[in-house]
């Protein structure tokens, strides 16, 4: 039977939820998953005190280089993000899907919806964190005023509207980091699952059509 390629997973949420933390813990703790690697303009910085590295954490391109690949329709998505531009390279998903059984793209809404459209047979996750705990985030982190403040949760609102459109929601409450990234991967491995058994049924209903 032909080699299945990589479940397609979309993860997306409100911006500070948590994806990228989330995903790089899984990726870091089991084999089979990999992240698809996105390219942003913004750039390199230390996340709990890890500086981010290129090609690894992002593709990290000027702003000649991200406008040279959208003009010549490299990305399967991109979007401005907070002055930065964000996108996700066609080639990446692919190859990702080429080498790992489970492929994890970490986007924001608009580039989750842009990608649904792109591949139907993708599975989409929202993670979630409740408002009051994202204005506790976004105070702690001690960066950003009254007004951005206020600017970000006008944001979340909108962001967390369209969660319907995902086909499951993780909540990542304060706290329960641990709790949320075992309910992602149990999700992601029973869709798999999923995926290899329709794919093996498929493939025998075509073997007695053709014995037939």
């Amino acid at each position: 039977m032909k080699k299945l390629p990589g479940s397609l997973f979309i993860i997306t949420g409100e911006s500070g939820a948590g994806k990228t933390t989330i995903v790089d813990l899984i990726v870091a703790a089991h084999k089979h998953m990999l992240r698809v690697i996105t390219c942003t303009t913004r750039q390199p910085r230390a996340n709990n005190g890890i500086m981010e590295i290129n090609d690894v954490s992002y593709h990290f391109l000027s702003q000649e280089e991200f406008a040279t690949k959208l003009a010549s329709g490299e990305f399967a998505e991109h979007a401005p993000v907070y002055k930065n531009w964000y996108g996700t390279l066609t080639r990446d998903i692919e190859a990702t899907r080429a080498t790992a059984a489970i492929a994890i793209a970490v986007v924001d809404i608009q580039g989750a919806e842009t990608l649904m459209r792109l591949y139907p047979e993708a599975h989409s996750i929202f993670i979630h964190v409740p408002k009051a705990q994202m204005e506790e985030r976004l105070r702690a982190r001690g960066d950003k005023d009254d007004a951005a403040i206020t600017t970000r949760l006008a944001e979340y609102d909108t962001e967390w509207a369209k969660s319907s459109l995902c086909d499951e929601v993780v909540i990542n409450a304060n706290g329960k980091l641990k709790e949320a990234t075992s309910t992602l991967v149990s999700i992601l491995e029973l869709r798999r699952s999923v995926d290899e058994c329709m794919a093996a049924t498929k493939a025998s209903r075509k073997k007695v059509r053709k014995s037939t």
